[in-house]
């Protein structure tokens, strides 16, 4: 991919895999997948960092998720936010895993605490079923992996 096309199509899918988990709490293979590939193969950081930072962010986001699970006994993460922290990692290198991760999450917790303040509808998933309170992790992530990005283009990372 050239180098004005790869950031282009990274960009895009990430923006439209934040649309789907906002408004379906899903994150499609379909999109996930694509930017896996665009991430390892076209990301700017070097070989060796896309490569942990894959690792990193998978096993970060599995982490959390298993112990939600073995915790609170159901699911607070699906594995499409584990996939799409996959391609973020490899995207902004293992550096950029850490400063995403905690940025996503804040902002995750900043937006839960607004819509427990003014109460907003609640969207239905496709099954119908949404959990009281529930944050749709994607669109945090995906902020989060766009800023840090800028943040190491411009060398503030």
């Amino acid at each position: 991919m050239t180098a004005l096309l790869a950031p282009i199509v990274f960009a895009g899918l990430l923006a439209a895999l934040a649309l789907a988990d906002f408004s379906t709490f899903r994150l499609p293979d379909a999109l996930t997948l694509p930017l896996l590939l665009v991430a390892a193969v076209a990301g700017p950081a070097d070989p060796d960092s896309r490569v942990f930072g894959i690792l990193l962010a998978t096993g970060l986001l599995a982490g959390v998720a298993a112990a939600f699970r073995r915790l609170r006994g159901a699911d607070g993460l699906g594995f499409g936010d584990v996939k799409l922290a996959a391609g973020c990692g490899a995207w902004i290198g293992v550096a950029g895993v850490g400063p995403m991760v905690l940025l996503a999450s804040l902002s995750a917790l900043a937006f839960a605490a607004a819509g427990k303040i003014w109460a907003p509808s609640q969207r239905p998933r496709a099954d119908g079923a949404i959990p009281d309170g529930a944050v749709a992790f994607g669109p945090h992530i995906a902020m989060a992996t766009m800023s840090v990005a800028v943040a190491q283009a411009v060398e503030w990372l």
